[in-house]
C-alpha cells in the first residue's frame, strides 16, 4: 500500500475494511498512517473507512457491491 501511495493521489479499494478475521485493509492502513473515520454512524452502519497512507488520502469501500 506504500507503494501505492507514492505513487498515486487518492487509493480506493473495494473489500477488506469490514469486521471479518480476513479484512486486513483496516488493520493496515491504521499501522500505516491511520484511520480519520470507520464505519458511519447512520442505520444500518455501513463499514466505510477514510484516512491516510502515507499522506494519500485512502477511502475504503465494503466488498458487497450493494453496501458500496
Amino acid at each position: 500500500m506504500v507503494a501505492a501511495a507514492a505513487a498515486h493521489d487518492l487509493i480506493v479499494t473495494s473489500g477488506g475494511v469490514s469486521v471479518g478475521e480476513e479484512d486486513h485493509v483496516r488493520a493496515a492502513v491504521e499501522a500505516s498512517s491511520g484511520l480519520t473515520f470507520w464505519r458511519l454512524a447512520i442505520k444500518p452502519g455501513r463499514p466505510v473507512a477514510l484516512g491516510q497512507v502515507d499522506g494519500t488520502a485512502f477511502f475504503g469501500l465494503p466488498g458487497n457491491p450493494v453496501t458500496a
